[in-house]
């Protein structure tokens, strides 16, 4: 709904800012519903929850370091 209200502000037809948001919608309901999946899993090899849980709490922080050093587009052409 929101890509939906985002592209009709915005007046464009084809909306990248709508795509990205559908996509990342998508990664976070999968990701949401194999969570505990992969938790319950790392819980059966290890006998606790501390290691899966540090585990998965290593991916949002890698992603906040690709973001902190990624640089700034610049147009080419």
């Amino acid at each position: 709904m929101s890509s939906a209200v985002t592209q009709r502000r915005s007046g464009s037809s084809s909306c990248r800012r709508c795509a990205i948001r559908g996509s990342a919608h998508t990664i976070t309901i999968t990701v949401g519903a194999f969570g505990p999946l992969v938790v319950s899993f790392g819980h059966d090899l290890t006998g606790h929850y501390g290691t899966a849980l540090i585990a998965l709490a290593a991916i949002p922080l890698a992603a906040v370091l690709a973001v902190v050093l990624s640089r700034k587009p610049t147009a080419s052409g």
